[in-house]
């Protein structure tokens, strides 16, 4: 699915996906936040993929092209997936529309992407649709005096 105005990236009720319990950020400023990143997908002509049931937003992805010419083969990888719609196949699907999208469309070449060490799930689904690891970030995320490393990941398309 393709968002193309403002209001109806509020009228998917997409600000319901960025609750984050562990996070100190004030809910406000996350909805803020995550109102900002939707704003510059839409401003950059690209599509936010979403998964919508009763009319809620229970995950989203996109792959956003590097905007330094140098860099506009790579596309940077974001995606989200309420935790209760998790382990049934709906990242694969949207992952696969936003690959799809970015060769096709935005002429992307390689995807990147980070993700947190303790996040296995995440980790196996990428491995799954040929994503390779390209480095490690240590320590780079630290919650509750726990410390996480970012698994720096790529995919050529």
């Amino acid at each position: 699915m393709h968002i193309d105005s403002w209001d109806k990236t509020e009228s998917f009720g997409i600000l319901k996906i960025i609750k984050m319990p562990h996070a100190k950020i004030p809910l406000k400023k996350q909805i803020f936040c995550m109102r900002l990143h939707a704003l510059r997908v839409i401003l950059c002509g690209q599509p936010l993929i979403l998964i919508i049931f009763d009319n809620e937003v229970k995950g989203w992805c996109d792959i956003i092209p590097e905007e330094i010419p140098e860099f506009s083969h790579v596309g940077v990888l974001g995606m989200g997936i309420l935790p209760e719609y998790r382990g049934r196949g709906l990242g694969r699907e949207l992952l696969k529309k936003a690959i799809e999208h970015a060769k096709e469309i935005n002429k992307i070449q390689k995807i990147e992407l980070t993700e947190f060490e303790s996040n296995t799930n995440a980790l196996k689904l990428y491995k799954k649709l040929d994503f390779f690891k390209e480095g490690k970030r240590l320590k780079s995320r630290k919650i509750n005096e726990i410390c996480d490393n970012e698994i720096l990941m790529g995919k050529f398309i």
